[in-house]
């Protein structure tokens, strides 16, 4: 006996009385009917969880139809109502979609389950966003985790030897820089000799390494010893200007500061001058040493202990990089304490040395070796009446200069990458 197909309903109704009727039909059948006129098994439908109706719908409209259309090769009566359904109750447009998405969209569990489809498709949505936060976040903190371990890194591997090209050890039978020969007017046994004290002393104190190392008493120092690079001399000279006159021992006792943090300080500005402001291995300094506000009464022992220990450092570890060294407004009383300290000079050290008192002699000869316009105002005593103050940063000489700000912009770098601080003076 021929089976006979799936039940059809003539199409002698109105389209929209058959949409209303199909989808109360769909609605109120049981599953068991529906089944059986989709011609698929009720344990089929359950496990591929299509309803009939559903699967009646997608055989109906295997192509693309228009509103009201009907398939000439199907005699459903409700071929393009399949779509206008799947629309309606997917909430999208009335546009007939691509045979893709509708084919994609026909496979759902249910007419009912559609809401729950859409649900779900938002809550991946929101999950995948989630995931690409989190991946990108987590991208961002390895890329910044990249870069600031990549800048410690180039922040340890800053280091200054003693020995550098350029400084003539190169051609020297014994490779010793012609700054140690200068020191000791060609005798190379002294100069052997010195070299290797100036080479114990830096590995003892780690001098290779000391601006790699983060400097937080930086300020503090500054303000107890106040001194700074002022700019360059008329010669291209750097200006290095110390006023020991104004050293506030109390201050360094308020803030914990010793002597040795002190000179360990000094260490640390003189190596920033030979390697960064001036790294070139001929550079000269011009120092100039302001005596105003000493007085006996601030010359004790722990002060003379330190002036001592700084000269001889400077001078056994740093030689011949001095073009001269002006002393002013110096007290009557100076000349004896000069003579304590003469001893530990060499005499080309001497020779550079030049005491002034004060007085418009004085700015004069502060005029005649830095230059009239490279001379900070706070240590003349007559200032030029031709002299203007300048306008650029670049011409600015004093506490202030671009020299200071240099060096103080390199210790914050250091201390920002090794997550501290500058100590603040009390």
């Amino acid at each position: 006996m021929k089976r006979q197909g799936p039940t059809r309903i003539p199409c002698l109704i109105p389209f929209y009385r058959r949409l209303a009727l199909s989808i109360l039909f769909a609605c109120c059948c049981p599953r068991s009917v529906l089944a059986k006129m989709g011609g698929i098994a009720p344990t089929a439908c359950a496990i591929s969880q299509i309803s009939p109706w559903e699967e009646q719908l997608e055989r109906s409209c295997t192509v693309k139809k228009s509103w009201g259309r009907r398939d000439p090769d199907d005699s459903c009566c409700f071929p393009s109502a399949a779509r206008f359904l799947s629309t309606f109750f997917r909430g999208g447009s009335s546009t007939i979609p691509e045979q893709a998405e509708t084919d994609e969209f026909l496979h759902v569990g249910s007419l009912v389950d559609i809401d729950s489809l859409v649900d779900g498709e938002n809550v991946d949505a929101e999950k995948n966003a989630e995931v690409a936060t989190t991946e990108d976040s987590s991208a961002s903190s390895i890329s910044g985790d990249e870069t600031e371990e990549k800048e410690k890194v180039e922040l340890e591997e800053l280091v200054f030897p003693l020995i550098t090209e350029g400084d003539g050890h190169e051609t020297d039978p014994d490779q010793i820089p012609k700054r140690f020969l200068m020191m000791q007017k060609g005798n190379r046994e002294h100069a052997k000799e010195s070299l290797e004290a100036t080479l114990k002393w830096r590995e003892e104190v780690h001098v290779d390494t000391i601006l790699s190392r983060p400097h937080p008493q930086l300020d503090k120092c500054k303000a107890i010893v106040p001194h700074f690079f002022s700019g360059r001399d008329k010669m291209g000279n750097v200006v290095f200007v110390q006023r020991p006159g104004r050293i506030d021992l109390d201050l360094a006792h308020r803030n914990n500061v010793t002597m040795g943090d002190l000179l360990t300080h000094y260490i640390y500005t003189i190596e920033y001058c030979w390697n960064i402001l001036e790294p070139s291995p001929g550079g000269l300094m011009t120092n100039v040493i302001d005596l105003s506000g000493i007085s006996l009464r601030i010359v004790n022992k722990e002060m003379i202990g330190f002036l001592k220990e700084f000269v001889h450092m400077m001078s056994a570890n740093y030689p011949s990089r001095s073009c001269k060294t002006l002393i002013i407004n110096a007290p009557r009383w100076f000349g004896g304490t000069y003579r304590l300290l003469k001893p530990l000079l060499r005499e080309s050290t001497k020779a550079k040395i030049e005491i002034c008192n004060g007085g418009k002699k004085q700015d004069d000869i502060l005029r005649k070796h830095l230059g009239g316009a490279n001379v900070p105002e706070e240590l003349l005593l007559t200032p030029s009446e031709t002299s203007t103050p300048s306008e650029s940063e670049e011409d600015i000489c004093g506490p202030h200069s671009l020299s200071e700000k240099g060096l103080r912009s390199f210790c914050m770098k250091y201390l920002d990458g090794n997550d501290m601080e500058m100590q603040v003076v009390i």
